[in-house]
């Protein structure tokens, strides 16, 4: 039995790291944007490739370095990306057996932008067509952003968690938010813990005057624990009774990919191992901390080993409960 099976999009990622000091890239603060010079060579201060990215990657990567038997189901291209990709999850303990090719569609692939600390994505993901397979018994199923079929595979994975022992956690990418809240209801009632940032949850309930209420609106939806993550400001989980905060742990920030998942699958596998609620946000506020202070979405997710010893070390770092 699997104790957790990944479905979404898969990406091969390029960082490309610019040179701060260039006047040939800026950011525009009142605007949000990211502003390069048109038509101009712009160098490139470092580039690093990584093979694999996207939620349901990262998630199920994170999950077996911390113990957890994972697979993933996705779709990728026919193509050296998509062969990579399967070597690649292997090496990571990941099982394959629900690693699709798409003869039509090369694997996905994503150019992101690194400055000042923060990153823009440059995205391509093909149109997919994703089919509920017969999978063999998990505990839990970790479902994430896919390009394509999305409301016809709601459906199936909705039927699916009805009629089977299995839990559900579900983190919307940003084409299943732009579908909107009464569209993903169905999906949020039959889930067990949706985690989410704080943008993406007024995005589809609207702001609120603080967070707790912010978390009760979202709440309303029908899962059965709403986790939120706010960056700096750290992160909350509301479960109709209790709601927590917990603050980030610091550490030098080089890249900020990839932090969500590994907040999510440190979380996950927290509670997957029948860790309490508190102890699970200090999982993944640790893993996100590690994977904030490294290059790409994966080199400083966390083995089950390194996470014992850094929580021990940072004992003094809690939830507290209200």
């Amino acid at each position: 039995m699997y104790d957790i099976i990944t479905i979404g999009d898969v990406t091969t990622d390029i960082l490309l790291d610019m040179d701060e000091k260039s006047n040939l890239c800026r950011v525009d603060k009142k605007t949000q944007e990211l502003k390069l010079k048109f038509t101009g060579k712009i160098p490139v201060a470092g580039i690093h490739r990584v093979i694999g990215g996207g939620n349901a990657s990262n998630h199920a990567i994170g999950a077996s370095r911390l113990g957890l038997k994972t697979a993933i189901y996705t779709i990728v291209g026919r193509d050296d990306a998509g062969d990579a990709f399967r070597h690649k999850i292997k090496r990571e303990g990941v099982s394959d057996k629900y690693v699709y090719h798409d003869t039509n569609n090369g694997t996905n692939l994503s150019t992101i932008i690194n400055y000042n600390e923060e990153r823009t994505v440059l995205s391509y993901h093909a149109k997919r067509t994703y089919q509920m397979p017969k999978f063999d018994k998990t505990k839990w199923i970790y479902f994430s952003s896919i390009h394509g079929n999305q409301e016809e595979f709601n459906e199936q994975l909705f039927d699916y968690v009805k009629n089977n022992s299995v839990k559900l956690a579900f983190n919307p990418g940003s084409r299943q938010l732009e579908l909107g809240a009464d569209a993903l209801k169905k999906i949020f009632a039959v889930s067990e813990i949706v985690f989410v940032n704080r943008q993406e949850v007024e995005a589809l309930v609207g702001k609120a005057s603080n967070i707790k209420k912010l978390a009760n609106n979202f709440f309303k939806l029908g899962m059965k624990m709403a986790v939120i993550t706010e960056g700096k400001k750290g992160s909350y989980c509301y479960n109709g009774k209790n709601f927590y905060k917990i603050g980030i742990i610091k550490t030098k920030a080089v890249e900020s990919t990839g932090c969500g998942d590994a907040y999510a699958s440190g979380f996950l596998s927290a509670f997957i191992s029948k860790k309490t609620v508190a102890e699970s946000m200090r999982w993944g506020a640790v893993n996100a901390a590690s994977v904030l202070s490294k290059i790409g979405s994966q080199a400083g997710l966390l083995t089950r080993q390194k996470m014992g010893s850094i929580l021990e070390a940072n004992d003094f770092f809690q939830a507290r409960v209200s």
